[in-house]
This record gives C-alpha cells, sequence and structure tokens, in this order.
C-alpha cells in the first residue's frame, strides 16, 4: 500500500513491479488530483529518514564501542587511584587525579553525544515507522513531515 502517485515496491505477496508505470484513465472526469506534490513530499521525507536511520545506526554502534572502551580506561584509572589513596600515595594519588578528571570530563563528553545522536534515530524511526501506519491519511502525514523536518533542523 502506497499514497496516490508513490508506486509500491513490494506488493502484500512479495512480488515486485518489473516494469514501467503507465496511468490508465478511469471515466472521463475533468480534475486531476492535485495533491501529487505533497505525496511526493512525504515519499521522500520517509526515505531519507530510511537512510538517516541507517547511517544512525553505524554511529551509534561506533560511539557505543567508544564508550565502553572509555569507561573501561577509566575504570583501570579509577583503581590506580584507589590504589594510590589507600597505600598513602597522596602525592601520586593528587598528581594522577588531574589527568583522571580530564578522561571523566571527555567520556561524560563522548555520552551525551551518543544520547543527542540517540534521540534522533529515536525521532527518525519514530516518523518512518508513523508514516508506515498512517498512509491513509495524507493531511496527518504531511503535518508530521513539517514536525519531523521542523526536529531535525
Amino acid at each position: 500500500m502506497s499514497l496516490i502517485g508513490i508506486p509500491t515496491e513490494i506488493f502484500e505477496n512479495g512480488a515486485s513491479l518489473t516494469s514501467d508505470l503507465f496511468v490508465i484513465p478511469v471515466g472521463n472526469g475533468t480534475m486531476g488530483y492535485g495533491k501529487a506534490d505533497e505525496t511526493r513530499r512525504i515519499d521522500r521525507a520517509a526515505a531519507e529518514a530510511r537512510v538517516r536511520t541507517e547511517e544512525e545506526k553505524v554511529s551509534l554502534v561506533t560511539m557505543e564501542e567508544n564508550l565502553v572502551l572509555k569507561n573501561t580506561e577509566l575504570n583501570k584509572e579509577n583503581a590506580t587511584l584507589l590504589h594510590l589513596k589507600n597505600s598513602g600515595d597522596i602525592s601520586g594519588y593528587n598528581a594522577a587525579v588531574s589527568g583522571y578528571n580530564l578522561h571523566v570530563a571527555d567520556y561524560n563528553e563522548a555520552l551525551e553525544e551518543y544520547r543527542a545522536c540517540y534521540a534522533a534515530y529515536l525521532a527518525d524511526v519514530e516518523f518512518v515507522n508513523y508514516v508506515a501506519t498512517h498512509l491513509y491519511d495524507r493531511p496527518g502525514l504531511s503535518e508530521a513531515v513539517t514536525a519531523w523536518e521542523r526536529e531535525a533542523a
């Protein structure tokens, strides 16, 4: 199922279109469908959101791996700090704290970037799913595209 003016790529039975489309006039009316630009806009936005979700997924996996590595390093540094403190090496502890704090700040910055990317990913997924489940509501989809474009900007 798709919006008027947007050819279906894959049909319910799994078959796909293999020939060029052609228009078959129905009746002899004089009015044309005046919302083709709107349906193309909706279709383009949904396609863009699908592409973005795939790109965001790849970025999220990379960011996640980076966060795990940073967290592992922080845990090692924290263990070193605790050892220095517990062994009474206060000057060694004090010397190591500033480096640890810089690494914590770096981790927190990476975490915030991850969270922002994840929020954008969820917004794109939600939009794609909304389009897929509301093909009967062209005016509502048009509003959803406007909201999604505003949010993405």
